[in-house]
């Protein structure tokens, strides 16, 4: 399965499991169990260093893309599948990576 909004650019992959995924008002958090070569934090979001293995965002909303991007993510943690997330620049609030692709790799 991939799902992409209609920009292609983004700063890496974040490749390997979801580790947990943590739901609030404004968006979705995740934590991932990175993968060898992963981009984890390009433009070190929130202050933290590039290697920080904090949360990455995705956005929730009523467009179809937000509903599909969070509900392939839940599919993932469940059924403990591999996934690459595009990231590019950071949150709303400039805290963690955004999350721009989610693509079930397994």
């Amino acid at each position: 399965m991939f799902i992409s909004p209609l920009s292609f650019s983004y700063d890496g992959w974040s490749i390997g499991t979801i580790k947990d995924i943590r739901y609030q008002s404004a968006g979705t958090l995740l934590r991932m169990n990175y993968e060898e070569g992963s981009t984890i934090n390009p433009q070190e979001c929130g202050g933290k260093p590039a290697t920080s293995t904090d949360y990455i965002f995705m956005p929730q909303g009523e467009t179809a893309f937000l509903k599909n991007i969070n509900a392939a993510a839940l599919a993932a943690y469940v059924s403990n599948k591999r996934v690459s997330i595009a990231i590019k620049g950071c949150s709303y609030g400039g805290a963690y990576p955004l999350v721009t692709e989610f693509w079930i790799k397994d």
